[in-house]
């Protein structure tokens, strides 16, 4: 029996200063970039914890996978 390996492709998010913050080490999303999320990546936004920047607006708590520019 041959085994074949397994390509898990390992999805992540990637945020920059314009579109997120980082707030006591939790990461917040703006509206827009939660918007532009698929499903699977969708499933890591913390409802009910958001917060309100001066300049971004409404953003929302994201914890899963990202890559921060």
């Amino acid at each position: 029996m041959v085994l074949k390996k397994l390509k898990i492709k390992v999805m992540k998010i990637n945020v920059n200063t314009t579109n997120s913050k980082v707030i006591d080490g939790k990461l917040f999303i703006t509206g827009l970039k939660m918007s532009q999320l698929n499903k699977t990546l969708s499933e890591f936004i913390v409802r009910g914890n958001t917060i309100t920047h001066p300049t971004l607006g409404q953003m929302y708590e994201y914890d899963g996978p990202f890559s921060r520019a």
